[in-house]
């Protein structure tokens, strides 16, 4: 049986005078964009997985996790997909991504060497730019989710600071 590959992000959005925008960040290797999130080391939570792509990813480390959010997406990788640069050939295996939600004070970052560009953008913008099923249902789930909580600003989680 083929090991599932797992991984981790963090959906990040933010509160502007315009209205509440997410983050999607578009990858260097095939053009796609989505949220920052990656391979789970070995032995490594998912959370802490999540804090440290997004770190990696966006430079962003003041970010407030969310409480009571955390979506679970499973998927097959197509068979015509270029193989990793890092974890080699993942066609036809299934990944496993851990997502949570997290909230930033201001709109900001740099794309990392993975990642051709970064935008902040509104709900309708990022399911429009988001070429998933999968990431189209997070997103949603993820503005529910603050939706209900009001404004999102009392999200009550933990820092992302250790």
């Amino acid at each position: 049986m083929t090991e599932t590959i797992r991984a981790a992000g963090v959906v990040l959005a933010t509160d502007t005078p315009r209205g509440r925008r997410y983050l999607l960040l578009k990858n260097a290797r095939h053009g796609t964009w989505g949220f920052a999130k990656g391979h789970l080391d070995d032995g490594e939570t998912p959370l802490a997985g999540a804090s440290r792509e997004v770190a990696e990813e966006t430079g962003l480390r003041d970010w407030t996790l969310v409480e009571g959010f955390h979506e679970v997406s499973r998927y097959a990788l197509p068979n015509d997909r270029p193989a990793h640069p890092v974890h080699g050939d993942e066609r036809g295996r299934i990944k496993e991504v851990h997502y949570f939600l997290g909230l930033v004070a201001t709109p900001s970052g740099a794309s990392s060497d993975e990642h051709s560009a970064l935008a902040w953008v509104d709900v309708d913008e990022a399911s429009a730019m988001l070429q998933h099923d999968e990431n189209r249902r997070i997103l949603r789930l993820a503005e529910a989710h603050l939706s209900r909580m009001g404004d999102g600003r009392d999200a009550g989680g933990p820092s992302s600071r250790a």
